[in-house]
């Protein structure tokens, strides 16, 4: 008797563990239709989804498939020099994000902002710096990083 009372002791800890360690995660059942290519992924997805919820040992399959086709998010820098030593102007406008809603975070302890550009100060030819930059969906709430090689001409 003691040893059933422990098993559902641990296994209810577990459970509690599991759940707080999710509810800090991505949720892949709460996306708006903006993240899907088209209308028809978005329905498709509102089935698995709503199939997923109800029971998700059955549907997770189905939630999987129709998330793959959210386009990823595509960090593309383009890094500009007009003069030697001058400035350098990184432009991430080419960066891409499933909604269109995208914000930049330029350095790892930089809070998110709108602007896809950032200018450094420019060094002796041949010198270089790294940067460390995410581009995040603001709807979708996915995200990607690079750390970006500065090279001053």
């Amino acid at each position: 008797m003691n040893n059933l009372k422990l098993m559902a002791l641990c296994n209810s800890f577990i459970l509690s563990v599991g759940l707080s360690a999710q509810s800090n995660a991505f949720d892949p059942t709460n996306l708006p239709v903006n993240c899907f290519p088209s209308g028809y992924f978005y329905q498709q997805y509102i089935y698995a989804r709503d199939g997923y919820l109800k029971d998700p040992d059955l549907y997770n399959l189905d939630l999987f498939q129709i998330l793959k086709s959210v386009p990823p998010v595509v960090v593309n820098v383009k890094q500009t020099q007009p003069s030697s030593g001058g400035p350098i102007t990184l432009d991430a406008s080419g960066s891409s994000v499933p909604s269109g809603e995208a914000e930049y975070q330029w350095g790892a302890y930089e809070n998110f902002s709108d602007s896809a550009i950032k200018v450094m100060p420019g060094g002796n030819p041949g010198s270089y710096s790294k940067i460390f930059l995410t581009v995040r969906d603001k709807l979708c709430d996915m995200s990607d990083s690079a750390h970006i090689t500065v090279t001053s001409k």
